[in-house]
Formats: structure tokens, C-alpha cells, sequence
């Protein structure tokens, strides 16, 4: 089937390029922060040949090998130096054409014009997707997505008839795998449009051909990756691989995840991790299902291909990665979910909404522009929170730290729900000391909320006590306190022994932590974090 694109598409593509533009355009302004300065300390282009070395090094994280992806950041610092404005342009590009893919696939499939259009412009400008934007590793699962996209549009092509699109699908199935790992669940897309063909001719071999070649694609690159030693993808899986309570507790909040945003979700969360709480709210799910599947039934919604088409493509996507519960990994996934929404909704306007239809636009546009107000805000927070970042990192260079240490005692991980230095405090450190041999150490981070106050206090030339209003002290690497506000903590090293105590005083959150540092290392600095710079802390 031979979808053209005619006016009318290029019309709905120049209205979705809009949305995305006016929704997300000013991530232009937000500096550096959290572990982009791990990106930027790890390539160092002189040539335009190094550009395309990671086809040959190992990723920064030791264990991934994703060239296309780095050869992405390496073209940019090569091109444009080291400058957040080329990296954030690259992404808004990316999300564009992201979202142009998503808006073609949708089409192909069979779904009328101004369905698709309202489905993509939803998917676009939702707040979910901020580290796809604001995050420069982000952009390795926009660009995954992009290619796995493009990928299934070329088999539906094939399928129907167009013969040397399979040459394109394992083309973009090629550069999906060397993008991000999580494109080797694709090798299944050709299973699942397999059940999706209602042909009375459908050809076993056709999909058992194309799962085979996928999966011999994958196998030599592996081999490719283990002959020159460019990490083991399998090495950050969870070792387990039965069904458990948190398997279902995560498929059920990437379910929420590509809908909604984590901040959003945060209230929720204090619930989700009470068993009674999620039974309960399991069970209600289940009673839900089975009345949105009636309504489906009697509707004929049930039968329509392209909505189990969409639920598949997030399943396949979704189940490698709910051992654990993160946001980046939900993109690819999601699309799944929209691929199956704009299925229902094409169905329901259909039957029910046609006769409204230019209300509920209306309708649409005033939910769309909430959604727009609230990235803006959002991105606000994002500019604030790297304007705070640098400013602190900036401060490193008048401290002048000359040994071959560094213990920073609540260092920010998060600023207003933003990641300021969760993830490449050591880069970022070696980054603006100009000092790649200087080891760092961060016992105990913190996570500041709106109008935030520090204090510290000395009891004596070794012992320290700082109080923290609207925020909390965590420890480093600690996730089972990570969702709790309140908590006490203690660690007792050879170095070190500190004290957390979290706690509310009439709705304040108030924070202390008592350090103290004995014996003194001689090669060891030892600074702090005071809510706007870093400072010696006072050490005899």
C-alpha cells in the first residue's frame, strides 16, 4: 500500500516542525550540566578522522560500544568547539526529525492525515521527553529511535509490495544497533508485523528471512566488538531474569513514564513503593482493562490491527529493561504507545467525534498550549539549574587545589528536581581544574528544592555541622533512601564518619549532617558545597 505524500503531509510536517520549535526551542540557552562534561572530557577531535574513532574505542562507560552516537558529539566539538549551543541545535534537529519519522510511520500504516498529525504534535511537545532534549547523551535514544522508525516504515513498504525497501530496512536497521543497544530488540518487528498482515497469503518466510539476518547483523557486530575489545552489552543487565514484583512495578511506571513526566509522577511514587498501595492499584488497573476492552469489543476497536501493532512495539521494546526503572529508556518504547493511541482515536472519531471534530481541535489546542507553558517552565528550571551548576564549577578555579585528592562534601545532585552534578562530578571537576590526574570523592551529595538555605558550623578543627533548609543530604550510590524525604543515615569509614538526620518542621523540609574527618589526609582537599559556591572547609 503506497501512501502518498501530498500537500497536505507537507502541511501537517511544517505544523508538527512548529510545535516542536515554539515547544522546545529555548533549550538553546541552557549551559552545560551533569554529565555532559563527561561527554566533552572524553572526545578531544584534532582531526576530522578522530571524529569516527569510537567505530574503534571503547564508549566512556567501558561497557557500551554506541559509535554513531559519539561520532555525533565528536563531529560537533570538531565542527564548533566546545560550545552548548551547537549541542543543544543538534538536539532540537533530531527531536524534529524524530518527530517527522513518527508522523510518517503513522500515515503509512493507514492512519488519515489529522490523526496522525494531533498524535505526533501530543507526542512531541510532552514534558516526558526533556532528557531526549536537554541531555546530550540523550541523543543516542533519539537517534535509535529515528533509525528503528525509519527501519519499520521501509518492512511495511516491503510487505506491501515496494521489493527493494528491504535493502533500506537492514540498512537502518544497521545504523540502529550501532546508535544504542536497546535496537536489538527490533530483530522481533518483522514478528510483529507479521500478525499485523491481514493477507489470507501471509509468508512464514519472508519474516523468518528478516528475523534471521537481524539477528546475524547483531551477532557480527558482537563479534566485531568483542575481537577488539569494545565492551560487553550484556554486562549492565540484571542477572535475573524471572518475573518478580518490581518487573511488573516498572512495566507499569514506563507505562506512565511515556505519558507523564517524573516530576509529575513524584507524588505518586511515595505510594508506588507500599506492596499494599500497588495491589491495590494493580487490581484497580485490572478492573479498568477489563471494562476499556468491553468498550473496545463492542466498538469493534478490538479487531483493528494497527492498535495491537503499537501495544507489541512497546512490549518488545519495553520488557529487556524492567529490571530497572529509568527514564531514558522508555523513548523508543513509547512509540509503541502512540502508534497504538492513534489506532483508538482514529477508530473513536470515527464513531463518535467526526460530527465535533472542529471543537475538539479546539479543545486540543488549548491542551497543547498548557503542555507548551509547562516545558517552558521547565526548561526555565533547566537554565537555572545549569547557571547554578557552572557558577559553582567556575568557583573551583580561585580555590586552586593542588593535590592529587578531592573530597567534596553535598555536592548538588539535583537543583529543583534538575541533575545538576548526579552523574561526572569527577569530569567535571577534572574539567574545570584543568587537572585529569585528581581523584573525587563525594560522601554525601544533596538535592535542593525551591528557596534553599545553608548554613555550617564549626565544632571544632575537624568536626562540622550544616543545616539545610528546603532540601536533603543523601549518600553517594545509596537509591534505597533515594525516593524516602525522611531518614537518618550513618557511615563510619577510616577517614570519615558523618551523620544525616531528615526531617519536617511545619511543612519545611529541613536537613543536617554532622562530619567529621579524622585523621587528616595531607594529600587530600577537602571543600563543600554552600548553595552557591564551593568552599575550603576550614581545616587545620
Amino acid at each position: 500500500m503506497k501512501v502518498p505524500f501530498n500537500k497536505q503531509s507537507l502541511f501537517s510536517i511544517l505544523i508538527i516542525s512548529i510545535c516542536v520549535l515554539t515547544a522546545w526551542s529555548s533549550i538553546l540557552q541552557i549551559p552545560f550540566l551533569n554529565d555532559d562534561f563527561q561527554i566533552l572530557s572524553f572526545h578531544h577531535p584534532h582531526t576530522f578522522l578522530d571524529c569516527f574513532s569510537p567505530f574503534w574505542n571503547k564508549d566512556i562507560s567501558g561497557i557500551y560500544w554506541r559509535p554513531l552516537s559519539n561520532i555525533f558529539h565528536s563531529l560537533i566539538i570538531f565542527l564548533f568547539g566546545y560550545s552548548a549551543v551547537p549541542f543543544r541545535a543538534v538536539s532540537l534537529l533530531l527531536y524534529v526529525t524524530l518527530s517527522i519519522s513518527l508522523f510518517r510511520f503513522i500515515k503509512i500504516i493507514g492512519i488519515e492525515s489529522k490523526i496522525s498529525t494531533i498524535i505526533t504534535i501530543l507526542f512531541s511537545i510532552l514534558t516526558t521527553h526533556e532528557l531526549a532534549l536537554m541531555w546530550i547523551a540523550g541523543n543516542g535514544d533519539v537517534l535509535v529511535s529515528i533509525f528503528i522508525l525509519n527501519a519499520a516504515t521501509f518492512y511495511f513498504k516491503y510487505l506491501n509490495g515496494q521489493k527493494t525497501a528491504v535493502y533500506y530496512y537492514f540498512i537502518f536497521f544497521i545504523l540502529s544497533i550501532l546508535s544504542k543497544e536497546s535496537a536489538y530488540s527490533a530483530v522481533l518487528l518483522p514478528l510483529a508485523f507479521f500478525l499485523l498482515e491481514t493477507k489470507p497469503n501471509k509468508n512464514v518466510k519472508t519474516m523468518i528471512y528478516s528475523i534471521s539476518i537481524s539477528i546475524l547483523l547483531i551477532l557480527i557486530s558482537l563479534i566485531y566488538r568483542y575481537s577488539n575489545n569494545l565492551g560487553n552489552p550484556f554486562q549492565s543487565y540484571s542477572q535475573s531474569t524471572f518475573i518478580s514484583i518490581e518487573n511488573v512495578k516498572n512495566f507499569i511506571g514506563y507505562i506512565l513514564l511515556s505519558f507523564f513526566s517524573a516530576h509529575s509522577l513524584e507524588l505518586f511514587s511515595s505510594f508506588y513503593n507500599s506492596t499494599l498501595f500497588f495491589i491495590s492499584f494493580l487490581c484497580l488497573s485490572v478492573v479498568l482493562l477489563f471494562f476499556f476492552f468491553k468498550f473496545l469489543k463492542k466498538n469493534g476497536i478490538i479487531s483493528n490491527k494497527n492498535f495491537w501493532f503499537g501495544l507489541g512495539w512497546f512490549i518488545i521494546f519495553i520488557v529487556p529493561a524492567c529490571a530497572f526503572l529509568k527514564r531514558w529508556y522508555v523513548l523508543s518504547a513509547s512509540l509503541g504507545l502512540f502508534i497504538a493511541l492513534s489506532a483508538f482515536i482514529s477508530d473513536l472519531t470515527a464513531l463518535y467525534v467526526k460530527k465535533y471534530f472542529k471543537i475538539y481541535l479546539v479543545l486540543l489546542f488549548l491542551i497543547f498550549s498548557f503542555i507548551i507553558y509547562q516545558n517552558f517552565l521547565l526548561i526555565e528550571k533547566w537554565k537555572y539549574c545549569g547557571q547554578k551548576t557552572n557558577f559553582a564549577l567556575n568557583s573551583l578555579i580561585s580555590l586552586k587545589i593542588n593535590t592529587p585528592k578531592l573530597t567534596v562534601w553535598a555536592a548538588p545532585d539535583k537543583i529543583e528536581d534538575v541533575n545538576s552534578m548526579k552523574i561526572g562530578l569527577q569530569q567535571a571537576v577534572e574539567w574545570f581544574c584543568k587537572n585529569k590526574n585528581i581523584d573525587v570523592f563525594s560522601p554525601v551529595r544533596t538535592e535542593l528544592f525551591e528557596n534553599f538555605k545553608f548554613k555550617i558550623y564549626k565544632k571544632s578543627d575537624s568536626e562540622f555541622f550544616i543545616s539545610l533548609i528546603n532540601g536533603r543530604f543523601i549518600p553517594e550510590y545509596s537509591t534505597k533512601i533515594n525516593t524516602l524525604k525522611i531518614f537518618n543515615f550513618e557511615k563510619s569509614t577510616k577517614d570519615y564518619q558523618f551523620y544525616i538526620s531528615s526531617f519536617y518542621d511545619n511543612s519545611i523540609l529541613l536537613s543536617n549532617l554532622n562530619i567529621s574527618i579524622e585523621p587528616l589526609n595531607s594529600s587530600m582537599t577537602y571543600i563543600y558545597f554552600d548553595g552557591n559556591e564551593f568552599r575550603r572547609l576550614p581545616i587545620k
